[in-house]
């Protein structure tokens, strides 16, 4: 089968090219780093062949520092594919092209003549943002190499470009579509004839007026706002203050209320009759009615808040707030021993851990990267929003998002304290933020699909942990250590004997009751585990009353910083990270949680 590389700068639409090309979805993002591993899938020709179509990550400079760009040059110096997709967008043109230069292995252009190579393998350059040409007018980094007073359309610029480089080029716009069905007449054309030579040359007076022109985003009016140390920090305190208020506050409250009166009063009495009124044994019956369903339903409960999260962080990565936030964060960063594009991962493991892992590939530095992926795992994610929504309506019911808020502040704050440490004992140097990406109107289309994407995944890497855990979980409170059933559960089985081992553990922080303890067990195999764990041992006896003012924050902040879930230890393992580090952020989390929680508890005792 042939294959087809679409490669190119960070943030140049290679994603959404590859979904369009495809047809499968793939997650997009208005900033560097959104596609950190090499991903392939089929593309249909007008023929009806299949062709392999594999999108790399983004490469940022050649020699590669970064493990992303490693993997992508590697992949490209490999020679083995038919075509090569080389992406960029119109306003990084400059760049876009001296990359090409370095991947095909040409030499420099000298200032008497153009620089010129044979490529080894063909050669299709695709420019994306082509419909920002018009708006861009004189702006534009094209107004250099289109002759004076000729209109700014995307069939002139492929005509300018083909004499300026010499290879085959194509001129689309990946957000509204067009130049898609031509770009794929290109492609068959160019597969059909693989022999056909290519030479790719640039003309060093014509590179020189692209150089001169600077990127669309850097002359954005509003980043004057936006980066400013006084009205960005104001901004950007309303709009972490206004997404706590959505997600926890009442726009999300009132649904989750509806879910969870609507469950309790109609939905499991309905079930229970059904299950019960079957042919169905009375062991399979008691499974489902007090395991599995209260288990799924606890989930269920928390997705609006969840959707709610997901929605407000996918309108900021789209719109390119998000990494003008790593900018203007990168002073106090770099001086707790962190940089700016370690807000990235931050904001995104506040969604998943795992995420913002996964987020860090991009760092050139090794050092501030381990630093990063040692203490991510204190910044609370999506999986907490259960139970902190459960704790914050005995501790704070009037304003629960602010509960929440300072949760989460308290993981940030930790985690400052210990990169400054850190940075004490080992410097390093100062690494700017990735460029800024363009500031833009995030797309309604756009904005859904990320929603639903990050939905279907959370549900999909939860659900059978839920079902395996809501079924051991039922299993060991109806079993007792002579390993006999017990239709009524009671006091002597083995989940109450392995909660007791641990309840001495917790009950200096107020929490010396088996169901907690067994809870918070299960929440190390994924933190969603939590309430459907409760759910099936409390025996429908609410949390709030088992806990106290006072040993519900005890028990919000040791959840909020104790071990972080398996999903986020393979994460880890699988980044290479040492297995020391892993163990030693493990045990820092836990016992900083602990500490914490006992701290919490006698202040508010």
């Amino acid at each position: 089968m042939k294959e087809i590389i679409l490669a190119g700068l960070p943030n140049c639409g290679k994603s959404t090219l590859f979904s369009l090309l495809t047809g499968i979805h793939a997650v997009t993002g208005n900033r560097e780093g959104v596609t950190v591993t090499a991903k392939s899938g089929k593309m249909m020709m007008k023929n009806r062949e299949k062709v392999l179509l594999t999108d790399l990550p983004g490469i940022r400079r050649i020699p590669p520092r970064a493990p992303d760009e490693q993997l992508s040059v590697a992949r490209l110096h490999d020679r083995s594919y038919d075509l090569l997709l080389y992406v960029t967008d119109v306003g990084n043109l400059a760049n876009g092209l001296e990359l090409l230069r370095d991947l095909l292995h040409c030499p420099a252009a000298t200032c008497q003549a153009c620089m010129s190579c044979e490529v080894e393998c063909q050669v299709l350059l695709v420019v994306n943002f082509c419909d920002d040409l018009i708006r861009m007018g004189p702006s534009s980094p094209a107004y250099g190499i289109l002759p004076d007073g000729m209109e700014h359309t995307p069939e002139k610029l492929e005509k300018a470009l083909h004499e300026l480089c010499g290879i085959p080029v194509c001129c689309i716009s990946g957000r509204t579509q067009t130049g898609i069905p031509q770009l794929r007449r290109v492609i068959e054309k160019m597969l059909e004839n693989p022999e056909q030579k290519q030479t790719f040359r640039l003309c060093p007076e014509k590179y020189r007026t692209l150089s001169k022109r600077p990127k669309v985003s850097s002359a954005h009016p509003a980043d004057r706002i936006l980066l400013s140390p006084f009205w960005g920090s104001i901004i950007l305190a309303m709009t972490l203050t206004m997404l706590f208020f959505l997600t926890f506050g009442p726009p999300t409250g009132c649904l989750t209320d509806f879910i969870e009166r609507w469950t309790a009063k109609t939905l499991l009495p309905h079930c229970a009759s059904l299950l019960y009124g079957s042919s169905l044994p009375v062991f399979f019956a008691d499974l489902l009615c007090d395991g599995i369903l209260p288990a799924v339903i606890s989930v269920i409960a928390f997705l609006p808040r969840l959707g709610m999260l997901f929605l407000c962080l996918g309108i900021l990565e789209e719109s390119g707030y998000s990494a003008r936030v790593a900018h203007l964060v990168h002073p106090m960063m770099y001086k707790i021993g962190l940089s700016g594009d370690a807000f990235i991962p931050l904001l995104l493991g506040c969604g998943c851990t795992v995420t913002g892992v996964l987020a860090t590939r991009t760092f050139s530095d090794r050092t501030l990267r381990r630093r990063t992926l040692l203490f991510l795992p204190l910044i609370s994610c999506s999986a907490r929003i259960a139970l902190y929504s459960l704790l914050a309506d005995i501790c704070m019911p009037a304003h629960p998002w602010i509960f929440c808020l300072v949760l989460y502040l308290l993981g940030f704050v930790l985690l400052c304290l210990f990169a400054r440490i850190c940075k004490a004992l080992q410097k390093t140097k100062e690494n700017k933020p990735a460029p800024l990406p363009v500031l833009r109107v995030p797309s309604p289309a756009v904005i859904l699909s990320d929603l639903l994407d990050r939905l279907r995944h959370f549900l999909g890497r939860i659900g059978g942990i839920i079902l395996l855990s809501g079924v051991l979980v039922w299993l060991l409170a109806h079993i007792g250590p002579d390993f006999r059933y017990l239709p009524n559960g009671g006091q002597n089985t083995l989940l109450e004997r392995l909660g007791a081992w641990f309840v001495p553990f917790l009950k200096p922080l107020g929490l010396g009751n088996s169901a907690i303890a067994v809870s918070l067990l299960s929440g190390v195999l994924a933190k969603e585990a939590f309430v459907s764990t409760y759910a099936i041992v409390s025996g429908g006896i609410p949390i709030a009353q088992l806990l106290s003012p006072a040993s519900a924050i005890s028990l919000a902040v040791f959840y909020a910083l104790y071990l972080p879930c398996t999903a986020t230890v393979c994460a880890l393992h699988s980044e290479k990270v040492r297995r020391g580090d892993v163990i030693f952020s493990c045990l820092l989390c836990l016992s900083v949680a602990w500490l914490s929680a006992f701290t919490a508890y006698r202040l508010f005792l």
